[in-house]
């Protein structure tokens, strides 16, 4: 028993989760708050591939104005949600069956993975609900180079109207591309919402201002020439 003890705490993920309490406690609290203090626009859509999005509107204190909150979309179709989002918003997503521990679901061609949901029911009724606070003169779209992500859907996604930003693991010659040099060795961005150390910055935001970007900053200038944090 003293043995499985220290293995879990002696663990990668134990000592993750160590570190995290550690930065919230005492470092994320002033960063949300500085972001709270200059977010000027304050009616606005986040449409997100993954988590992301409902992390800084909980950073933000902020109603869940989307419904991609707490769910992974492979990049093929999140490329087409946002492509044609009014069109799926008009579109009642059904059932597929699935050996993963979580719900999926189809919205036309779409596919939504309910990664904090425990039933197709509960993940319906948040898409729904939350679908209907859309702010679509004002969206902000979330991409990743991961779940599905090939060079090939650049074109599309650059083709993609409005305000717009890809993290990628390599640099690409389009300006709405956050490039984050940490994943340079990797074939894909990880998880973007870890925290990076201890000073409380995460992935996404120790190399993008994401609260200059909601004011209205164009992307290139949102980004972080230098990483507040190396790990």
């Amino acid at each position: 028993m003293i043995k499985k003890i220290r293995k879990l705490f002696t663990s990668s993920q134990a000592r993750y989760n160590l570190k995290r309490k550690f930065v919230e406690k005492f470092f994320r609290k002033s960063i949300v708050l500085d972001m709270r203090n200059h977010l000027k626009n304050q009616d606005f859509t986040i449409i997100s591939s993954d988590c992301i999005g409902g992390l800084i509107y909980h950073d933000i204190q902020r109603e869940f104005k989307s419904p991609t909150i707490n769910m992974a979309i492979p990049a093929p179709s999140f490329i087409k949600l946002c492509s044609n989002l009014q069109y799926y918003m008009t579109i009642e997503p059904r059932s597929i069956e699935s050996k993963e521990c979580y719900p999926v679901m189809i919205i036309d061609d779409v596919i939504v993975n309910g990664i904090h949901y425990h039933s197709f029911e509960e993940l319906k009724d948040s898409w729904n609900k939350r679908k209907k606070r859309i702010n679509y003169n004002n969206i902000f779209m979330i991409f990743t180079d991961k779940d599905g992500f090939d060079e090939s859907l650049l074109p599309l996604i650059d083709k993609i109207s409005g305000n717009k930003v890809l993290f990628s693991h390599k640099p690409y010659e389009y300006d709405w591309c956050c490039y984050l040099p940490e994943f340079k060795h990797e074939n894909k961005v990880g998880d973007l919402t870890r925290y990076v150390g201890i000073r409380g910055y995460k992935f996404y935001d120790n190399r993008f201002d994401m609260i200059r970007w909601f004011n209205g900053e164009a992307v290139e200038k949102c980004i972080k020439k230098k990483r507040l944090y190396n790990e």
